[in-house]
């Protein structure tokens, strides 16, 4: 469920402490110009970046070196919400004057600092959730939360994987009941997640709803008022398209079709499959109800659909399937069928992509979805106000990446948003 959201005033930025390394707190809130937080789905550590401007010589008396913490309290109506990253590094340092310097903090969650300091080396046999759930909490001494069942029991041996690693790469092998892959990625507030294109794509994971230029009262506008502030709320301050439309770069990626094998080095067999990404676009959930290509299009000599046009990728896996039996699955052999089934998902999400500008709130990040109205190209009309949206391009978008954008006196989120298909049929 979507948070309760009022004004963008609800939501500050408290206070910023630096913990030096040797154990000394400095508060820095005053120096912080801007916060900027990015989290994105495949990405497995939370990072940012803060800029400051330093007239109190923070820099030379702190002996900021990279072993820093700082903490950022951020409040939300009655409640305060703490979290902690590690400094990585100084950018961008300049003199201002004889008194003033700025500079860049990079900073990073806590997980990342102990991924760098361990490795898994150990074999394993369970479901993919079950065996991220436990190496998570050996590694950084916290949970999975909210993870989704995943089908199919494994075997096989970690040769010395960092944590991290080990769990983006086993993410890439889960498959939900129904056969949908799942994804791993790290979020701002919520921690870590797993899970699967079935949940992101339902629609009680829709948390806000967008309009393209949509127009509110000049009343709206003034500071602090809360007349009409729901269609603030809803509007878009900015908006550019980042992708729109790449059909031969899906060809060419096997995003609708492909060719691949799997070879049992064992057994001394290959199977050879094709893979149509209709089937699955059809047969699996999706935010779309429409393919964005036309079907009609015809390809090549022998006048191929874009799904049929198998030959146009082969990959091949190799595996010794007869190692574990039918009833595990092997990571090289089976999974190989996972791997099409995931990277047409990939593929399709990278169809329309857009970069909007939206007022803070922390319920927005990767995962979850935005509905998106978009106006038709034709004159608009006031007797009939359906006919103003472009039913095609509306609809369902999931969030990819998440810019947390916080000044003093402001916060705003820059989502990386993707839609997979149309409202309406290509042809229509």
């Amino acid at each position: 469920m979507a948070e309760q959201v009022q004004l963008p005033s609800d939501i500050k930025l408290l206070k910023v402490d630096l913990t030096t390394g040797d154990g000394k707190i400095v508060d820095i809130t005053d120096l912080i110009h801007e916060i900027s937080i990015y989290e994105a789905i495949g990405q497995t550590a939370v990072y940012g970046r803060m800029f400051i401007v330093d007239g109190t010589n923070v820099l030379s008396q702190a002996n900021i070196s990279g072993q820093e913490i700082v903490t950022f309290t951020f409040s939300k109506f009655d409640t305060n919400d703490e979290h902690i990253f590690h400094v990585m590094k100084i950018e961008q340092v300049s003199i201002v004057n004889e008194t003033v310097s700025q500079y860049t903090l990079t900073f990073i969650d806590r997980e990342y600092v102990l991924d760098s300091m361990s490795l898994v080396s150990q074999a394993y046999e369970g479901t993919i959730d079950s065996i991220m759930k436990d190496i998570h909490l050996n590694a950084f001494e916290t949970e999975i939360e909210e993870a989704d069942a995943c089908t199919g029991t494994y075997r096989f041996v970690i040769p010395n994987w960092k944590p991290l690693q080990t769990l983006e790469w086993l993410s890439r092998k889960a498959i939900d009941s129904n056969g949908v892959p799942l994804v791993y990625l790290k979020t701002f507030r919520r921690g870590p997640k797993l899970l699967s294109f079935e949940t992101m794509t339902a629609d009680d994971n829709i948390v806000c709803e967008y309009f393209i230029n949509m127009s509110t009262d000049p009343q709206a506008s003034v500071s602090s008022n809360q007349y009409d502030y729901q269609n603030i709320a809803r509007k878009i301050i900015n908006f550019r398209t980042l992708q729109h439309g790449n059909a031969l770069d899906q060809i060419r990626d096997g995003t609708y079709a492909q060719t691949y094998i799997n070879v049992d080095t064992q057994g001394k067999t290959a199977i050879v499959k094709d893979f149509s990404g209709e089937d699955v676009f059809t047969n699996n959930p999706r935010l779309n109800e429409y393919l964005p290509v036309s079907i009609k299009a015809k390809y090549g000599p022998q006048d191929q659909k874009i799904t049929e046009l198998s030959r146009s990728k082969q990959s091949i896996s190799y595996h010794q399937g007869s190692n574990f039996g039918n009833q595990f699955l092997n990571y090289n052999s089976e999974t190989h069928d996972i791997d099409t089934i995931r990277q047409n998902y990939n593929g399709m999400l990278g169809t329309y992509m857009y970069e909007i500008t939206v007022p803070g709130r922390f319920d927005l990040e990767p995962g979850r979805l935005v509905n998106i109205t978009f106006p038709s190209n034709r004159l608009q009309n006031e007797k009939e106000p359906e006919a103003n949206i472009d039913n095609k391009r509306s609809g369902k978008h999931l969030i990819l990446a998440c810019h947390h954008h916080f000044k003093k006196d402001s916060y705003h989120c820059i989502l990386e948003v993707a839609s997979d298909g149309f409202g309406e049929e290509y042809e229509s």
